[in-house]
């Protein structure tokens, strides 16, 4: 639906979503087809009573796009340093504790020989 209303807006037409429980609502009868809803739909909009919804604007829309991006790859990030902490601490043969946290296995792990390689070069 954004792509016809971001559409609509470069040709300068404006677009409302209305609520449809609120439309339905104002219509006593239940009797349903288009000409009614039409005529409905132009009704609350000359009156000025028409429900729009709240759209979130292009901006936002991309922003809120970029934050679900980045909590993916804060999400990967997390499973990848769970899951490797105990091989580390496996491969160490070291006694700390790494339930206190990912930043102090590291600090303790500093300069630790794993793997036949010296951390030092």
């Amino acid at each position: 639906m954004h792509w016809f209303l971001n559409r609509m807006d470069e040709l300068g037409n404006e677009c409302r979503v209305g609520h449809p429980g609120t439309i339905r609502a104002a219509e006593p009868q239940k009797l349903k087809n288009d000409r009614r809803d039409a005529e409905l739909t132009l009704k609350l909009l000359v009156e000025n009573r028409f429900p729009a919804i709240w759209l979130p604007s292009k901006d936002l829309v991309d922003l809120r796009s970029l934050v679900m991006h980045r909590d993916q790859w804060v999400r990967m990030r997390t499973r990848i340093q769970n899951g490797l902490t105990p091989v580390f601490l496996r491969s160490a043969r070291c006694d700390c504790d790494w339930r206190y946290g990912t930043s102090t296995v590291i600090r303790e792990l500093d300069g630790a020989h794993l793997c036949g390689v010296d951390s030092g070069s």
